[in-house]
């Protein structure tokens, strides 16, 4: 993040993974007020801090994964549409509980 803000003086950047690393590169890029699309870490406290500070916050967007307080549901919800998906397109009876 250092590196791309002072030698390559980008504008924009796109990109981190691990929560962890993704709140320091945050406030780097905050410092030097780069816009920052975060593309890997879903931890709320990315956007909480936003709403909390958003002067300084104000330059940061998530743009995938979604919250990871919504997260875990949204897998689930999806996973669901494919099971139901693929049994329908394979001709997979549904199954039933036991009497």
């Amino acid at each position: 993040m250092e590196l791309a803000i002072s030698r390559h003086k980008v504008d924009f950047i796109l990109g981190g993974f691990r929560t962890e690393a993704v709140l320091v590169m945050q406030d780097m890029a905050m410092d030097s007020k780069k816009i920052f699309i975060g593309c890997g870490a879903a931890h709320p406290e990315l956007c909480d801090r936003v709403t909390k500070d958003y002067n300084r916050y104000k330059y940061w967007f998530r743009l995938t994964p979604i919250n990871s307080k919504h997260l875990v549901a949204v897998d689930f919800i999806l996973l669901d549409m494919a099971a139901k998906t693929m049994a329908k397109e394979l001709g997979i009876p549904r199954s039933r509980s036991p009497s």
